[in-house]
């Protein structure tokens, strides 16, 4: 048996991947977009003091923001907290949004700060939420939870 015919072919007849640099956004500091619309662009600084861009397809920006939410919802549950806690989220302000591009209504706490969330609901489940809150903010009971306490900031 050869050489050859033992060895692991990583690539299998696949190119190599391009080089793929990573970088760690410590500023963002500007974004644009392309004349036509098509490409979005985020500028940003990394500690080092290095400027890079981040060049997205308008068409992924839901995609890409998506994923980041997710991403920071999965490293919130990740933080520490006492044993039998629970953290909450508090935002200082919401707003609520229609687009054509979203078919439900797209719920924003913080929109435009580092602690920005948002959350989509389809129509029903918007109208069901609508309805809860305002149930809750006028009732008199309060829920108890006997085994978990609810930390506010």
């Amino acid at each position: 048996m050869t050489e050859q015919a033992t060895a692991t072919v990583l690539h299998a007849n696949q190119p190599l991947p391009a080089y793929q640099p990573e970088f760690t956004i410590g500023q963002v500091t500007g974004y644009a977009t392309s004349d036509d619309g098509m490409q979005c662009v985020l500028r940003a600084l990394t500690p080092e003091g290095i400027t890079f861009m981040l060049i997205v397809p308008t068409v992924q920006i839901a995609a890409v923001i998506g994923g980041l939410n997710a991403a920071k919802q999965a490293a919130a549950a990740k933080t520490d907290i006492e044993p039998g806690a629970s953290a909450v989220f508090m935002p200082q302000r919401y707003e609520t949004i229609r687009t054509p591009a979203f078919d439900g209504v797209l719920l924003a706490f913080d929109r435009g700060s580092p602690s920005e969330q948002i959350i989509g609901l389809d129509t029903d489940a918007a109208i069901r939420l609508g309805q809860d809150l305002r149930k809750q903010g006028k009732a008199a009971t309060r829920l108890i939870l006997p085994e978990r306490d609810i930390t506010t900031p």
